[in-house]
């Protein structure tokens, strides 16, 4: 910090660009907040004249202090054409040491203002490859790069996607580091913003190593996990049942039973394939399912569109053929969708409910 503070424009540079690198690591950002990290930073990102120590002092801010990062942002400049192909031709490098620093300086560029530009002059096949093939470095920073690129802008999801960035990601989450599996699980959940990339997730296998991370993942990849997998069902709530299985509907109940989710897997076209898993499910999926669609039948239209789809007849199966708790969750339901009066006198005919 005292280089940054007090060192000339080329010896600050390469303390900040140090600095980012040990900004990932929690002990390393309490050194930072505890010696007045934060206002040195913040000041360089107002007033340094070299754009890439600015972007540097605001990468490390994002880790130590994101909450002061979204108006420093605005005030920060596009990169020009030049500082642009200083990073691909650095990405390109023979040299680590030189390809390294080009792919940490990557997520410090990718503001709003330079994310299509990023894309438009080849960096994305870049990111990719080094996501797949880089030392561990580097596959972090590029995950980390990925991340904003897909947060940034909606026309970099689907470039990233055709790339491979899904695929790569998908393995770094199952078999990268502590750090490279939080970010990757970030970058996939900024991806599942746009529906088609959020059916690429799920094609290339996404979920399963998602759900797993919600057993087993420290707190924070708990917590990126939860909202990367809010984001795909959102979005794909019957393709994640198609492709995952028990473990989606389970996933699905959960998610059902926050208020603020439920239009959204509706939207997606979760029912139908819930009520096919009431009627060809096994078990565990029956009653996940049974979980999902009473959460979601506590909003009107969703009731309607419950039975519509035909819930009736499968939930009077269960009322005759299963276990007593599972028969207590089918009847759960059918006194959720029977507050519905335009729909009670079908249920009736179905004979779910003795007339």
């Amino acid at each position: 910090m005292n280089t940054i503070a007090s060192g000339n424009e080329g010896e600050r540079n390469e303390a900040l660009l140090v600095l980012v690198q040990r900004c990932v690591d929690d002990n390393q950002r309490d050194i930072v907040v505890g010696c007045n990290g934060v206002e040195v930073l913040t000041g360089l990102v107002r007033n340094e004249r070299n754009y890439f120590a600015q972007l540097y002092a605001l990468e490390c801010l994002k880790w130590c202090a994101p909450t002061a990062v979204g108006e420093l942002e605005k005030q920060l400049r596009g990169a020009s054409e030049q500082e642009l192909t200083s990073v691909v031709n650095g990405l390109k490098a023979d040299s680590d040491e030189e390809k390294l620093a080009a792919v940490v300086r990557c997520p410090c560029m990718a503001i709003p203002d330079n994310c299509e530009k990023l894309q438009r002059v080849g960096v994305i096949p870049l990111l990719v490859k080094l996501v797949r093939n880089g030392n561990d470095s580097m596959k972090l920073w590029a995950a980390e790069a990925l991340r904003y690129l897909a947060a940034g802008s909606e026309k970099c999801r689907p470039a990233i996607a055709m790339n491979g960035g899904v695929e790569s990601l998908v393995t770094l989450v199952t078999s990268g580091t502590a750090q490279q599996t939080l970010v990757a699980v970030l970058a996939l959940g900024n991806l599942a913003r746009s529906k088609v990339v959020s059916e690429a997730v799920v094609r290339k296998g996404g979920i399963s190593p998602l759900i797993e991370l919600l057993q087993s993942g420290t707190d924070s990849q708990k917590h990126a996990a939860v909202n990367t997998l809010g984001a795909i069902g959102s979005t794909n709530s019957a393709d994640i049942i198609r492709h995952n299985g028990t473990a989606a509907t389970s996933l699905l109940n959960k998610l059902a039973m926050t208020l603020g989710n439920r239009d959204g897997i509706v939207r997606q076209g979760a029912i139908p394939p819930l009520v096919a898993l009431l009627q060809n499910g096994n078990v565990e999926q029956q009653a996940s399912a049974l979980g999902a669609l009473t959460s979601l039948a506590a909003t009107g239209s969703h009731a309607v569109e419950i039975i519509d789809k035909g819930a009736s007849r499968p939930l009077l199966a269960i009322l005759q053929t299963r276990a007593e708790d599972q028969k207590s969750m089918a009847l759960n339901l059918l006194l959720a969708l029977s507050t519905n009066h335009e729909k009670s006198s079908e249920i009736v005919r179905e004979g779910a409910i003795p007339p």
